[in-house]
């Protein structure tokens, strides 16, 4: 017969390395999109559209300040938002 190892614990669980969840740049990126879709397809009601241009105008200027959007990708993304409203 064989020895039973008596050091296991049934009640002890093994430790189990986790990540530690987080965000990245391009995720606030991806962020900045998703509003900028929405607010397009007219997903916002009209008392809220000056909290959310409020958000994304803050959004934008750290993207902006953090070097991961250009200036140029925000004038297309403007271009874009106002083309859409000339109905």
């Amino acid at each position: 017969m064989s020895e039973i190892n008596s050091s296991y614990e049934p009640n002890e669980i093994p430790e189990v390395a986790q990540e530690t969840p987080g965000i990245g740049v391009q995720d606030i990126v991806a962020l900045l999109n998703i509003v900028d879709v929405v607010t397009r397809r007219g997903a916002f009601r009209a008392e809220e559209l000056s909290s959310v241009g409020a958000i994304y105008d803050k959004v934008a200027a750290f993207l902006k300040a953090s070097g991961a959007i250009t200036t140029a990708e925000e004038d297309t993304a403007d271009t874009t938002q106002s083309e859409g409203n000339d109905q």
